[in-house]
């Protein structure tokens, strides 16, 4: 019997759309892109920071930095977005002697791979950037062209071209299971009962990615949402749009610039479940006493607005991407862990690759 499709995509934020629009450019195959909200790219895509960096401070993910970064630098004639990305450089800050190694070693290896990054002194970092005299700090890595992105207008861009070459969205579209016959995948099933067949089912549904596996009776391989806030600032006249943005690594919070004022996290992190991210009472007070102690600068700023935003993780791993080892038919595209904006790119390429390698027809583990 013929299936419906011959693959479906599960989300179309930016992992789905990546792994859509790259296995687009290659492939003759039937796809379907599936999307719960009415809008495609308004959770995790559209409520963050949108920083891309290079030094991720984990060694199994700095090609999908890498990668990312240089795509976000040099997007393809295709992917038309005017003002996408703005290449302001980041500075990545260590006030403990063992960061400082560990970041030393970070920009040694990526020299070497051809990263344009360098270490800075403190000295040098309070001249050049008056806002972090007070901050505590040993030294910092510099990035030149880590920058500030636009990924819902990168997602859109992908979503577009996926389109153009075939492959076709659904929004409103939730998938309630999956459909496993005999060990291996068959299609979904969708929250309005309907059932879709197809050999083969990419799961890039973010937040809920561990909870769709798990109502389908397969392992979630721990997929767990974290809720982080963000906050904006009044506008002032104290930084250039052209700031790089700074990330403290042993305080965990960071700023950057946006639309004239600060856009900030204090780098929470409190396990949720998948849904709409609500922000937490009193948050505002726990920001304000992390900023006394790293940015005291921005503790003075008033607040324009805040929010929140959800990240997958998996505990103790990194990305879960790739063909299921224990479900044929089941790809992976989840736990990017606040990476995706940066990573997505690589994240797409490499499942397109993974599914080039069999000409979609068997994706088993191998």
């Amino acid at each position: 019997m013929q299936s419906d499709w011959d693959l479906i995509i599960v989300g179309a934020g930016l992992a789905g759309s990546s792994s859509a629009w790259h296995i687009a450019q290659h492939a003759q195959e039937r796809i379907l892109l599936l999307e719960r909200e009415p809008w495609a790219g308004t959770q995790a895509t559209a409520q963050n920071a949108a920083m891309i960096r290079a030094l991720p401070g984990q060694a199994d993910l700095s090609p999908f930095a890498e990668a990312g970064q240089a795509f976000w630098n040099r997007l393809p004639d295709e992917l038309v977005i005017p003002y996408a990305f703005r290449p302001v450089g980041s500075l990545l800050l260590a006030s403990e002697p063992a960061t400082l190694s560990a970041l030393e070693t970070e920009v040694e290896q990526a020299r070497l791979r051809g990263l344009d990054c360098r270490i800075v002194d403190a000295p040098e970092i309070r001249a050049e950037y008056p806002l972090l005299r007070d901050c505590p700090l040993l030294g910092a890595a510099f990035t030149a062209q880590d920058g500030i992105a636009d990924p819902s207008a990168l997602n859109e861009a992908w979503l577009s071209g996926a389109r153009g070459r075939g492959v076709t969205l659904e929004l409103s579209r939730g998938v309630q299971r999956l459909l496993v016959d005999d060990g291996r995948i068959q299609g979904v099933q969708l929250r309005d009962g309907q059932l879709l067949s197809a050999p083969a089912v990419l799961v890039a549904a973010g937040a809920w990615s561990g909870q769709l596996l798990a109502g389908s009776g397969l392992r979630d391989h721990e997929l767990r949402p974290h809720r982080r806030h963000l906050f904006c600032t009044v506008e002032d006249p104290r930084i250039p749009e052209d700031h790089p943005f700074v990330w403290h690594l042993d305080h965990q919070a960071y700023f950057r610039p946006e639309s004239g004022g600060f856009l900030f996290s204090a780098c929470d992190e409190t396990e949720v479940d998948p849904g709409p991210a609500e922000t937490e009472p009193g948050i505002e007070a726990f920001a304000h006493e992390r900023l006394q102690a790293v940015f005291p600068f921005l503790s003075e700023i008033p607040l324009k607005r805040h929010w929140a935003g959800l990240r997958t993780f998996r505990p103790g791993a990194g990305f879960l991407l790739g063909p299921d080892p224990e479900i044929p038919g089941l790809i992976h595209a989840s736990g990017l862990g606040g990476h995706g904006v940066t990573c997505a790119p690589e994240v797409g390429r490499r499942v397109a690759q993974a599914w080039r390698k069999t000409g979609g027809r068997d994706l088993s583990p191998v």
